[in-house]
């Protein structure tokens, strides 16, 4: 009589203790997250040594941040923070050109940083490409810009074109703070429509001139396909603007763009058609 062959139950056992145990454990050491969950890491003014408000932020080519603060720039590479000194307060504008230096603008004064960006960076005013009378007028800066035709820095009423060494200034009631797309800069003055920056001229789009008593309060330009605008408003609503079109009237005409078109569509709202605020329950 043969004997009936012996199962053994161990392998079994294993294999289930694994099945049950392992993923646990690896949701344990690498606390997976849910599918979609961003990784985000929160940092206070305690980890970074300054204010709490952030003015402004930029990001250079190798993934390093910088952030504009009341009394510094802040310099993040991921693992640690750095403050760079500044001669004055308020950094509200930063920007990089196409060879990677930061510029900077606060109140009163606009540079850049310079030396290595592996090591310690230094703030440098172009206060001194001013005349000496000039350099005390220097209002607080809003926005840096930069653009292959120059650097940008525009206050209220007032703008710095930084470009081949040497600053040009100009005064215009349309200006103010810059969203700079598509190489050129979007500005809204206070009661003034809607402006164009290229080439260190000034193209105001007549289409906006209907709102300069109500004014726009521009929030944001952002690009489209095929040199199109998306122009945000907290006053008026949004608008798509064919820059490349409008552009090139205005070189036609000599940058006499009051007398050719705006090229300029309204974008419905719900506000328009009276359903914002519309109870639905």
């Amino acid at each position: 009589m043969h004997n009936a062959p012996r199962v053994c139950a161990c392998p079994f056992i294993i294999c289930t203790w694994c099945i049950t145990w392992f993923p646990s454990a690896v949701q344990s050491d690498l606390r997976v997250e849910p599918p979609g969950t961003p990784i985000i890491q929160n940092y206070t003014a305690s980890d970074y040594g300054e204010e709490a408000q952030v003015w402004a932020a930029v990001q250079d080519q190798r993934g390093v941040m910088y952030f504009g603060f009341g009394q510094s720039i802040a310099k993040f590479d991921g693992k640690s923070w750095t403050l760079i000194a500044i001669p004055s307060a308020h950094v509200r504008g930063l920007t990089i050109d196409q060879q990677g230096t930061i510029y900077v603008g606060m109140e009163g004064d606009f540079g850049y940083l310079a030396g290595d960006p592996n090591s310690a960076l230094h703030y440098v005013s172009l206060l001194d490409k001013l005349p000496q009378a000039e350099r005390q007028k220097v209002p607080a800066i809003w926005s840096a810009n930069a653009t292959s035709h120059g650097v940008y820095f525009l206050a209220i009423k007032k703008m710095y074109r930084y470009f081949g060494g040497s600053l040009q200034v100009m005064e215009d009631e349309a200006l103010v703070r810059g969203h700079t797309v598509n190489d050129s800069i979007y500005t809204a003055g206070r009661q003034k429509g809607l402006t164009v920056i290229h080439n260190g001229r000034l193209e105001r789009i007549p289409f906006f001139d209907q709102f300069d008593t109500e004014g726009l309060d521009l929030v944001v330009a952002l690009p489209l396909e095929e040199g199109k605008v998306l122009v945000a408003t907290t006053k008026q609503g949004m608008f798509i603007h064919d820059l490349n079109r409008f552009l090139g009237q205005t070189t036609k005409r000599s940058g006499d763009a009051e007398k050719g078109d705006s090229f300029v569509t309204q974008l419905p709202t719900e506000i328009d058609s009276g359903e914002c605020g519309t109870d639905v329950t």
